[in-house]
């Protein structure tokens, strides 16, 4: 179904761009008529792949794992951000201008989560399947500690010195904020929403 391609095809971009960005530094499915299955099997995706400033090192590394992903996958990439200037106020803009661009799915890479909200609801009501890549403070953190050891951390509002949240956690050293666990492997990231 549209839908299940929409959400694995996001899930396929997103890790491949992120695993990609962090080396060079969803779907529910709808009961639909088989006919309507077929068609929408058939019909190339679009995903837009907005983030902040598209100079950025990291982001241009993100983009080529997503070119890659898309081309793999069969659908078509739209890939905006602002040449230079990360801010809300530049990517609001490219936001609604690839909205209106009318994608299949959205992935969002939000200077200012909460300045972006607006843009995420307007795509969200429009049907766009919407993955949010952000990093806020009380997100849990899970990694292996020598490549095995499960470990977990809850991100503060503190930053070090590389820009990069600490995280609150016990290592068997008490508790500590500091951003080694971004020096682990196996990251994940959660966040629980309110119902």
């Amino acid at each position: 179904m549209k839908l299940n391609r929409v959400g694995k095809a996001v899930a396929a971009l997103g890790a491949v761009a992120l695993a990609a960005g962090l080396a060079g530094c969803a779907a529910e499915a709808d009961n639909a008529a088989e006919e309507n299955a077929s068609e929408a099997e058939n019909e190339t995706l679009s995903i837009a792949f907005v983030m902040g400033a598209e100079s950025d090192p990291f982001f241009q590394a993100m983009k080529l794992g997503a070119e890659q992903e898309a081309e793999a996958q069969g659908v078509e990439l739209i890939w905006q951000g602002d040449p230079s200037n990360y801010s809300p106020e530049t990517q609001i803009p490219i936001v609604d201008n690839v909205l209106a661009q009318d994608p299949d799915a959205l992935v969002l890479i939000p200077t200012d989560p909460t300045a972006l909200q607006a843009s995420v609801t307007k795509a969200v009501d429009a049907g766009i399947v919407v993955a949010n890549v952000d990093t806020r403070v009380g997100d849990l953190m899970t990694c292996r500690v020598g490549g095995s050891l499960p470990h977990i951390g809850i991100l503060s509002s503190q930053r070090d010195r590389q820009g990069r949240w600490k995280a609150i956690h016990n290592i068997g050293l008490g508790t500590l904020e500091d951003s080694r666990i971004w020096g682990y492997g196996d990251k994940r990231r959660f966040r629980f929403l309110p119902a």
